[in-house]
């Protein structure tokens, strides 16, 4: 960094510090009600959905995978979040929770989650049964059990619950990743046995051998994908499929004799 630009940098390091003690005061009544900081981290989590590679991407500008505070929430006001300075200020204490001064901003996800298991405990009274947190949740690794392609990233995490089917998975995988060749996509639970745990088109994840989590403090899983193995088991894309192989469109385009 040239040293004019390093100066600045340290001025406002020295602004952030003064700044924080401010909003390390006001958190404490923003966080206060556990419905209030639920809504304020699926606004996070709806917002890095949809912007995580941009995110990612811009954060990876600085060339390290720890950036000072104040690096951090520069990012934060050029992406345009939509996020008051205090509430980037909270998002910094989840992913930095002891106040070092060091983020490292690829944890932005995990951080938010951790902070809000962290209040529910905090908050749970043991005496009042809470029918409204089903643990159905899953953090899922979705990656091909071979190496991932050179030309496009395959290896992706999202939220998933236990109602989620086959089809669901599936368009989420074409969601992430957009670039791939085919539609004919194969999820299963375990790369060695494709066969045996291939997850069909009307299937549920609750169907499978995992136990998940609330949605705070959701269960990590992986699951496999493929979309080199031909035919998918959806009985729509196998229609299609069908009827749009050389034999079939050749018998449907002889001529009657009557």
């Amino acid at each position: 960094m040239p040293p004019k630009s390093l100066k600045v940098l340290k001025k406002l390091e020295k602004l952030t510090k003064k700044d924080g003690k401010v909003f390390d005061k006001e958190m404490a009544s923003y966080m206060e009600r556990i419905a209030d900081f639920q809504h304020f981290v699926d606004r996070i989590d709806d917002w890095y959905n949809k912007n995580e590679k941009r995110y990612l991407k811009f954060m990876s500008l600085y060339g390290e995978d720890i950036i000072s505070e104040t690096e951090f929430k520069l990012a934060f006001r050029n992406l345009r979040t939509p996020f008051s300075e205090l509430e980037q200020h909270i998002i910094c204490r989840m992913i930095d929770p002891t106040a070092s001064g060091r983020i490292e901003y690829s944890k932005l996800y995990e951080g938010i989650w951790k902070a809000l298991a962290n209040k529910y405990v905090a908050d749970d009274d043991p005496l009042i049964m809470d029918l409204d947190r089903p643990d159905k949740w899953f953090l899922a690794t979705f990656k091909i059990p071979t190496f991932e392609p050179l030309d496009m990233q395959t290896t992706f995490e999202a939220l998933v619950s236990q109602d989620y089917t086959g089809y669901m998975l599936r368009e989420l995988i074409r969601t992430k990743v957009p670039q791939m060749p085919t539609k004919a996509i194969v999820v299963f639970t375990e790369a060695s046995k494709y066969a045996e745990t291939v997850i069909k088109c009307n299937q549920r994840l609750s169907e499978f051998n995992f136990t998940g989590g609330p949605k705070c403090a959701p269960t990590e899983i992986n699951l496999y994908f493929d979309y080199t193995m031909g035919r998918v088991d959806c009985p729509m894309v196998s229609t299609v499929e069908y009827f749009g192989r050389p034999e079939v469109q050749k018998a449907q385009a002889k001529p009657e004799h009557g």
